[in-house]
Formats: C-alpha cells, sequence, structure tokens
C-alpha cells in the first residue's frame, strides 16, 4: 500500500480524481490511533470544503499523520473506484509490480 500511496496522482489520474466520501474517510480514520484520526479528519474537512487539494491539506500534519491520511484516503478512493474485489486485485498487482521492479520494501514508521 505504501507505493501506491506515492503513486496517488496516478491513481487520481486513472480513476478520473473520484470522490471521497467524507463519511468513508471517517468511518476508516476511525480505525487509526486517536490523534491520527483527529488530523486525518481536520485534512479532509479542509479538502471536503475546497479550500485545498489533498496534497496541501496534509502538508502540515506530522509525517507519520501525512503516511497515514493518505493510505486512509487512497483506500477508500480505491474501494469506491473500484469495488472490494477489484480493489484489492489492483493492490496485489500493484505490489508484484514494485517486487518485479526490485523496489525497496517500506518501512514501519515507529
Amino acid at each position: 500500500m505504501a507505493w501506491l500511496i506515492l503513486n496517488h496522482d496516478e491513481l487520481f489520474d486513472n480513476l478520473g480524481e473520484p470522490s471521497m466520501s467524507v463519511r468513508e474517510i471517517d468511518a476508516m480514520a476511525a480505525l487509526a490511533p486517536m490523534e491520527t484520526e483527529f488530523a486525518t479528519t481536520a485534512a479532509v474537512r479542509r479538502l471536503a470544503t475546497g479550500e485545498v487539494g489533498l496534497t496541501r491539506a496534509v502538508e502540515g500534519l506530522a509525517l507519520e499523520d501525512q503516511i497515514h491520511t493518505l493510505a486512509i484516503c487512497t483506500t477508500v478512493i480505491l474501494l469506491e473506484g473500484y469495488g472490494r474485489g477489484h480493489a484489492l486485485k489492483h493492490v496485489d498487482a500493484e505490489t508484484a509490480e514494485y517486487d518485479r521492479r526490485g523496489c525497496p520494501k517500506p518501512h514501519t514508521i515507529t
């Protein structure tokens, strides 16, 4: 999933920048630690009001929260754009492609 986050612009291009349901993002964010949930919902509110785009909405967040917020938004985009089954296939195909190209595996932030 980490490599997909890095390519979220390409994903937007492929899917025609699908709308991200704030309700779905809030539900996904609720699975993260409370601080991350708050940071994500604050960034998404700025995005939903049209105040800023996704990149600008997360740039003021701590790095860990930026990554979590982009992961949450990317997950929602994939689910809304492809549906659950195809979203999982897309993630698997992208992961296999990064492995084939010899990209280093992302590491967890601690």
